[in-house]
């Protein structure tokens, strides 16, 4: 509801594109007002949520989803889910949210970033060796100074 919006953050590389959107067909199906990255016109690589926006959007969705920034959010619940408008509280109320969240142990997060960035993504060939045959000694290095095609690295998951 818009008193209480469901909330997905996704982390990346723990399978949160399928939850993703497992969450937007299910919203759809239930008619419900959304704000999920790479679904209806959203951008893929939106890490802002709509009160961000500099258009006069003035939809108070019900289900977000994305690589959302944690402080970011509060201010979009803060902004559209208090009603009526508080205006400047000293003391506002806490925020009513639903929120799901996926983490994954962290070295098999890394392995897998590295090795889709590195690897699979790549637009071409390249020598980077898979992650498992990484030398420990190197490991810190090439995570590091470690860059895909797009200029992201994996220290960052």
């Amino acid at each position: 509801s818009i008193y209480k919006p469901f909330i997905f953050f996704h982390q990346r590389k723990c399978g949160g594109t399928t939850i993703k959107n497992e969450i937007h067909r299910a919203a759809n199906k239930l008619k419900a007002t959304t704000f999920i990255t790479c679904k209806s016109g959203t951008d893929c690589e939106s890490y802002y949520t709509p009160h961000t926006k500099k258009t006069p959007e003035k939809v108070t969705h019900t289900v977000y989803g994305g690589h959302l920034y944690w402080s970011l959010f509060m201010r979009t619940l803060y902004l559209r889910h208090h009603t009526p408008a508080l205006g400047v509280r000293v003391d506002p109320p806490p925020h009513k949210f639903t929120c799901l969240t996926i983490f994954r142990e962290p070295l098999s997060r890394i392995s897998s970033c590295w090795n889709f960035r590195m690897i699979q993504q790549t637009r071409k060939k390249k020598e980077a060796p898979r992650f498992n045959d990484i030398a420990a000694a190197d490991m810190a290095a090439k995570l590091s100074s470690g860059r895909s095609d797009f200029g992201e690295g994996c220290l960052n998951e």
